[in-house]
């Protein structure tokens, strides 16, 4: 007969579902997301007979939130939908059962946009953008604590950067890329503001979706100026600014004479 002894409590369930969100494999991910679903069973069981809040196994936020990182880690075509699908889980579930333990946060958001930016798929931009957007939207409506950080908006623009090359997909995303940098930079919420992974996304952005010509190379001289002037230009901006300007450009813009080991001094 089942005994009550040998059911699986919550160190057990967590134990067994980072173990499989670690592997960052789409079998882990799978794997994990079974004992998800299989825990919020239980817990569900439980809570329709009473038990002791000492024996609940209770699913969290820190547990959904792992298992769409293995996801997004997954190298699967299907990570992004998949990240995002847990994502709304949560939202539905914490909201059905008015339990905190589920409410998305800021990392859970970050992670699921994350998983669209990895994902080799058409409209991946929009989808990314488009979580931001719900991110903002509840926190306006006070039905979860942090508004969009720094690191949500930059996986956006990061989901432009290397978004599929065809014509089309391109112009979407630089709009997409264009409109979230200029929210972070005129952002009012307070400690919320682009870092110099932000600036170097950027300009990996405008690299990949705009031609080599004269209108490229002012965007980016507008961009570096910005990151200069916030304090936010490190090795990987200079890298990354070298990367998108013709030597006699890049020379103009950052003279020798400022550099020593690729930082500027």
């Amino acid at each position: 007969g089942h005994k009550e002894d040998c059911k699986p409590n919550q160190f057990a369930y967590a134990t067994l579902i980072h173990a499989h969100a670690k592997t960052k494999t789409v079998q882990g991910a799978t794997k994990a997301e079974v004992l998800l679903k299989q825990m919020y069973d239980e817990y569900k069981k439980e809570t329709s007979t009473k038990a002791s809040s000492a024996e609940r196994v209770i699913p969290n936020t820190q547990l959904v939130t792992a298992v769409m990182d293995c996801w997004q880690k997954s190298g699967s075509p299907d990570a992004g939908r998949r990240a995002e699908n847990l994502l709304n889980w949560m939202i539905v579930t914490s909201k059905v059962t008015n339990d905190i333990a589920m409410r998305p946060n800021a990392h859970s958001f970050s992670t699921a946009i994350s998983a669209w930016a990895r994902t080799r798929t058409a409209g991946k931009a929009s989808k990314a953008r488009q979580l931001l957007l719900k991110m903002a939207q509840m926190h306006q409506q006070g039905q979860i604590e942090s508004p969009p950080n720094a690191y949500c908006f930059t996986n956006v623009i990061n989901s432009c950067a290397y978004c599929i090359q065809e014509e089309d997909e391109k112009k979407t995303s630089l709009a997409i890329a264009v409109k979230t940098y200029k929210e972070l930079l005129q952002s009012k919420q307070t400690g919320i503001q682009p870092s110099h992974v932000t600036f170097s996304t950027f300009l990996t952005a405008l690299r990949n979706l705009l031609p080599g010509d004269e209108k490229r190379t002012n965007a980016v001289r507008t961009v570096f100026e910005t990151a200069v002037e916030r304090g936010q230009v490190d090795p990987l901006v200079i890298q990354k600014l070298q990367a998108v300007l013709r030597p006699k450009d890049f020379g103009d813009l950052v003279p020798s004479s400022c550099l020593q080991d690729g930082k500027i001094i």
